[in-house]
């Protein structure tokens, strides 16, 4: 039996979306190092669940941890007793890295960076594509859409003299 697995970051997700979470399709340990492992045995009954997907759709991978595809990688080469990348299987990733980053605990803004998954050494073996036009909003949202597109991207002016009565100030220390 073949099939595709839609993998979520957080369980509130998952519930909406009969998805399963990251950490717990792969069993990944908390927190993740350079040196973690997943906890799948090959001949478990989730290594057998594993073993029968052929595409595994990560969404919200903005958040991932740059370790991440690595663990996944070498558990699926495991599980599939393969030496191809992620045992053969197809991953496609999904996010926009212009919004949440890894939460990395008392971190510098260095360190979450660093911590990226687009600093993976697995990266580049991903073929990367972008989408042009947002489904999800509605004709009356596409003015608040391409603001944050900006904003995410960084194309907004930082002047004072365009914002709004409704515009606070962030101090300089929390930002």
């Amino acid at each position: 039996m073949e099939s595709i697995s839609l993998v979520r970051i957080f369980r509130r997700i998952q519930t909406n979306t009969c998805g399963k979470t990251l950490h717990s399709i792969f069993k990944l340990p908390v927190p993740l190092s350079e040196t973690s492992v997943c906890n799948v045995p090959p001949n478990s009954d989730q290594g057998n669940i594993l073993r029968r997907v052929k595409v595994f759709i990560i969404n919200e991978t903005s958040m991932i941890q740059v370790y991440a595809l690595k663990v996944i990688d070498n558990c699926l080469r495991d599980i599939m007793n393969s030496n191809s990348i992620f045992g053969g299987k197809v991953i496609i990733l999904g996010g926009d890295f212009r919004q949440v980053l890894p939460d990395i605990t008392r971190a510098p803004p260095a360190a979450v960076i660093d911590a990226c998954l687009k600093h993976s050494s697995m990266w580049d073996n991903f073929h990367q594509m972008q989408l042009t036009q947002n489904m999800r909003t509605n004709a009356n949202e596409q003015d608040f859409s391409r603001w944050l597109l900006q904003l995410g991207s960084g194309f907004l002016q930082s002047s004072l003299d365009n914002l709004s009565e409704d515009t606070i100030d962030i101090p300089e220390a929390c930002i």
